[in-house]
């Protein structure tokens, strides 16, 4: 709503850096459409954005700022969706999938859920659990109930946020 759009807002501008992360209807940057954002600056918290024009336009001063700091996981494919929206965000300051890669690059396994996992003994949403089991019935993401949506990608930006935390000091 209007008043939790302002005190996010408000709060995302004082940070010197956060956890960024899209959410879309595909994994194509050049062929999916962004559906929303999720941020986090702080353990056990997610902000869910629906990215909408008059969103993405506040947003963009901020994402764009290079003296902010945005961290992500697999940033390459973040940047190219935002960069699909007219948003060239950056600095791309950490990513850790990459920081993932480096610290133990004999494992395969460096998706999210994956580290989350490793890292702090949690299992994540499975997307299974949101669009269902590959086939004929599987849904869209846009299909996708908003708070569920908004459940998953916030997990997403709150895990990238502690894997900062836990993978940066080991680098």
């Amino acid at each position: 709503d209007a008043a939790t759009w302002k005190t996010f807002l408000t709060e995302l501008k004082k940070q010197p850096r956060f956890a960024v992360d899209t959410e879309t209807t595909g994994l194509n940057p050049w062929q999916s459409k962004l559906l929303g954002l999720s941020f986090s600056w702080k353990d056990s918290q997610g902000w869910y954005v629906v990215a909408t024009e008059e969103r993405l336009d506040a947003l963009r001063p901020i994402l764009e700022n290079p003296k902010i700091e945005k961290i992500g996981h697999n940033m390459k494919f973040d940047a190219e969706m935002l960069r699909m929206s007219g948003i060239r965000m950056e600095p791309l300051t950490f990513d850790t999938m990459l920081a993932s890669y480096l610290l133990n690059p004999t494992t395969r396994q460096h998706s999210l859920d994956a580290l989350a996992f490793a890292e702090f003994r949690y299992e994540m949403m499975p997307i299974s659990a949101l669009i269902g089991p590959r086939g004929k019935k599987q849904l869209s993401m846009e299909d996708v109930p908003l708070d569920k949506l908004a459940w998953y990608s916030s997990e997403d930006a709150d895990f990238t946020w502690r894997l900062y935390g836990r993978l940066k000091p080991k680098l």
